[in-house]
């Protein structure tokens, strides 16, 4: 596991708050360190937080593997 300090992605904070706008204040840091390493998407269970302008919510269903 590699932990980020926010100020690795202060940047990517304002960009962060404009895809969420209207939405949970909370998951700006989320979505601001997503955008800094450059991940292909987020896993939450979050309702509210949903998949916007090149970050990727995704659901346990999306990533479950069906039982055989």
């Amino acid at each position: 596991m590699v932990e980020h300090a926010a100020a690795e992605y202060r940047e990517s904070l304002e960009p962060a708050k404009e895809l969420l706008a209207g939405r949970d204040i909370k998951d700006v840091p989320y979505v601001a360190l997503a955008l800094y390493i450059g991940a292909d998407g987020l896993w939450s269970e979050d309702q509210g937080l949903k998949s916007s302008g090149g970050v990727t919510v995704y659901r346990t269903s999306d990533l479950a593997v069906p039982a055989p």
